[in-house]
């Protein structure tokens, strides 16, 4: 076997073998079959995959109103929040009070988000019939499962500016 033969052989293993690894970097929301996060609060998505009526989803529209407008709220809020423990830890001697309630206000505002996503689902789960519920409660199920990174626990902030 030349010495191209071998290289090539070597080239289509290696590719063989990190093909599966590639697959699993793309994420799980990137696999086929699985909706990804945004599926539970994609109007169109949701309208079709549950079979809404045009009742629900006038109602499913409004809902995601709502959680539109609290989440524009949410990062709003979070710029100034940032700003503030930025400035307060630049200090030259920071204030640990200062500091931590400047975090806590931070964490008080994503709170906001999961409980924006908690009134949706509620009142999203309450106009839907048996066999929708079903299907919601499944397609939550999958999402969640297909998440697979764990919920940061930490406020995100926008980057700084300069």
């Amino acid at each position: 076997m030349t010495l191209k033969a071998k290289a090539l052989v070597l080239t289509l293993l290696l590719g063989i073998v990190a093909l599966p690894a590639l697959a699993d970097a793309r994420g799980p929301a990137s696999r086929p079959g699985n909706p990804g996060d945004g599926a539970l609060t994609d109007g169109r998505f949701l309208t079709h995959y549950l079979g809404l009526s045009t009742g629900q989803v006038a109602q499913l529209q409004g809902f995601l109103k709502t959680l539109q407008t609290a989440g524009v709220a949410v990062r709003t809020a979070r710029v100034p929040l940032c700003q503030q423990l930025r400035t307060d830890l630049g200090a030259t001697h920071p204030n640990p009070t200062t500091v931590g309630q400047d975090f806590l206000a931070l964490v008080d505002n994503e709170a906001k988000v999961k409980t924006a996503l908690q009134a949706f689902d509620t009142s999203f789960s309450a106009i839907l019939n048996g066999d929708q519920l079903a299907k919601y409660d499944t397609l939550k199920q999958i999402v969640e499962r297909g998440s697979s990174k764990a919920p940061d626990p930490l406020p995100q902030c926008p980057p700084a500016s300069s």
